[in-house]
């Protein structure tokens, strides 16, 4: 796949931003790796005169200032002191400061910052003082880049850091929305298969890049996820490993979750644990945003809500744990059939969860009203997938997603109307609207039910891009 920059508009538009201001400015962006945080920051430098990258890595410190004040001498022409050597971090930005242009614009970036705060704890004070002190009277903007997202809130952003409140902007970088996910695939414009494509990368630039746009959806699976030493097999565990320290209870979590146990207590007993001995474990795994905790969007008080479901965050996680490192032993010796099998069999379940996650990201866009919050909701064995509200105008949306074979039919809707009765949110003076999004359309009845109400908002992923949207108005 050729390299495509994609998105990403407003984050380099605030980087822009950053950029314009007559004082110096602070950036923090922080993002899980392979999100294109690097590929966004070099995309924003490529037209300016005066940026300066350094990626730190995990070196000795010694090693580090000298590479740093090495970058500093070969962007400036000072090639006299190559052969001198800093033992300080203060001598390193000291020399920067000496080489700063007073007026015109620098753009310093260190990415990876956390291996610098890992090799000596003592830097983020080291960086508030210079910052305080010397570098924001220049005309400088400072980029501090990071992929550990606990370090790096720890280093950055927390009340505790040194660097607290030096910030004048702060990013952190998700996957490629959906809606954007098409400009990856020019080729290939049929709705279902984006959203194949989206339950694969969740969206991430890296991820989609790697996949061959000329196999189908189980070749790539196939080839890149479930083959020992491809790229995928052990992507996951690079990444997790980079980020927790108790591997063998959190994996055994994600593990668990993937499986479909997403409350507290069905995690816990499936580990053969209590809730309260679980409780670190999801904290944790929150903390890194691995996992979400997720409420009924009517909850008055979510964060003591006792519906709270814990849910993956990212697709490829998902399908790593419930296939890869489930079936790892089958994978180990080479019998990639077997797992294939377990793969094809349950396709249309594991997309359907994706599926999902992409209809609630596009509500937004063919909401009748503006809703103020999105999410779904659940009360016992009662479940809607989709529900949007606006508070002040009293207006809920309710929607249903179907990754089947089968049409969309009135008795589906006739199901939501039900469930939408449960839904306890200003019951009497309520607007309500349903939405259904389909994976292979809707029936003519439904259709023509559509035509009468106006309150019906059809969402038809069985064509291609220009037929996403059926909504009688």
């Amino acid at each position: 796949m050729e390299d495509t920059f994609v998105n990403r508009s407003r984050e380099r538009e605030h980087l822009e931003f950053e950029y314009s201001r007559e004082k110096s400015a602070f950036v923090i962006l922080i993002g899980r790796r392979r999100m294109g945080k690097t590929s966004l920051l070099h995309h924003f430098g490529k037209n300016k005169k005066n940026v300066l990258y350094y990626y730190s890595d995990k070196d000795t410190e010694s090693t580090q200032i000298n590479k740093f004040k090495n970058m500093i001498s070969t962007w400036s022409g000072d090639t006299l002191l190559n052969n001198i050597t800093f033992t300080q971090w203060d001598e390193a930005f000291e020399y920067l400061i000496q080489k700063l242009h007073p007026n015109e614009r620098t753009v310093l970036i260190i990415d990876e910052f956390q291996f610098l705060a890992m090799a000596n704890e003592a830097l983020p004070s080291i960086l508030q003082r210079n910052w305080d002190m010397k570098l924001k009277s220049k005309n400088l903007m400072l980029v501090l880049c990071g992929s550990h997202i606990s370090m790096m809130y720890k280093t950055t952003l927390t009340y505790g850091s040194p660097l607290y409140g030096r910030r004048t902007a702060s990013m952190k970088l998700g996957g490629i929305a959906f809606e954007y996910l098409h400009e990856f695939f020019p080729k290939h414009t049929s709705l279902k298969t984006l959203v194949e494509y989206f339950a694969m990368t969740a969206g991430i630039p890296k991820y989609i890049e790697i996949l061959n746009v000329s196999s189908n959806m189980f070749e790539n699976i196939e080839n890149l996820i479930l083959t020992k030493d491809s790229f995928f097999y052990t992507e996951t565990r690079y990444i997790l490993g980079e980020e927790l320290k108790e591997q063998v209870m959190n994996f055994a979590v994600l593990r668990a979750i993937s499986n479909g146990n997403t409350k507290s207590g069905d995690i816990a007993a499936s580990l053969n644990m209590t809730s309260n001995n679980i409780t670190p474990y999801l904290e944790q795994l929150r903390e890194i945003e691995l996992i979400e905790r997720r409420v009924p969007l009517t909850e008055a008080m979510p964060e003591k809500s006792r519906k709270s479901i814990y849910v993956l965050k990212d697709q490829m996680i998902r399908f790593w744990f419930k296939y890869v490192y489930q079936y790892t032993s089958y994978l180990e010796i080479n019998n990639r059939a077997w797992v294939m099998d377990k793969v094809k069999a349950e396709w249309n379940q594991y997309v359907s969860i994706a599926f999902e996650e992409v209809c609630r990201n596009i509500t937004a866009f063919y909401c009748p009203f503006v809703p103020i919050k999105i999410g779904g909701w659940w009360d016992k064995n009662e479940e809607i997938d989709i529900c949007a509200i606006n508070s002040e105008t009293k207006e809920i949306l309710l929607g249903e997603c179907k990754w089947t074979e089968n049409k969309i039919g009135v008795e589906v809707y006739g199901e939501l109307v039900r469930k939408s009765k449960l839904v306890d949110w200003h019951n009497k003076e309520r607007k309500e609207y349903y939405m259904f999004c389909s994976k292979n359309g809707f029936s003519n009845s439904l259709l023509e039910l559509a035509k009468e109400q106006d309150n019906i908002i059809l969402i038809d992923f069985s064509g291609d891009l220009k037929e996403i949207y059926i909504h009688n108005s």
